[in-house]
């Protein structure tokens, strides 16, 4: 993958590699201008299913940045990469769901960006089970919910 003396680290190359197989082997053919305008991402386990990857929300944006129409991320990161505004973001499980996808077959609606996903329930608690020190900020934190004051992440 060029640029060769550039280090790639991370499984998020796993789907495009995949499909650009695919493609190359005339399983089915895709239209040059969609994959020009198109972003893959994501690790691909051996079942064939398309899971969660780290930075998609930096990856996402840089996408917008680079006028590209649409990106295709796990599914588990859609509504993460769904916060970058005019990026068409599709979200699909399994390497079958895209295959099908880009076939026409099966039409997958883009995910709606917006922070509603975001906002924490009133009857739930923080949860910061993976956040590593920060403990002022996560005691400022607990000290507004248990106040009863809406704050939004």
């Amino acid at each position: 993958m060029a640029p060769a003396d550039l280090k790639k680290e991370g499984t998020l190359f796993d789907l495009p590699i995949a499909i650009g197989i695919i493609i190359a082997s005339e399983f089915f053919t895709v239209q040059s201008a969609f994959l020009h305008e198109t972003l893959f991402l994501g690790e691909l386990s051996l079942d064939g299913g398309i899971r969660f990857i780290k930075g998609a929300l930096a990856i996402a944006y840089d996408a917008a940045k680079l006028n590209k129409k649409r990106i295709i991320v796990p599914k588990a990161n859609a509504h993460e990469a769904a916060l970058i505004s005019g990026l068409e973001v599709i979200g699909v499980d399994h390497i079958t769901e895209l295959i099908a996808y880009l076939r026409g077959e099966l039409p997958i609606a883009p995910t709606v960006s917006g922070f509603e996903h975001l906002k924490q329930a009133e009857d739930q608690s923080i949860d910061f089970n993976q956040v590593k020190g920060q403990i002022f900020a996560k005691r400022a934190l607990q000290i507004l919910q248990r106040a009863d004051t809406t704050f939004y992440l």
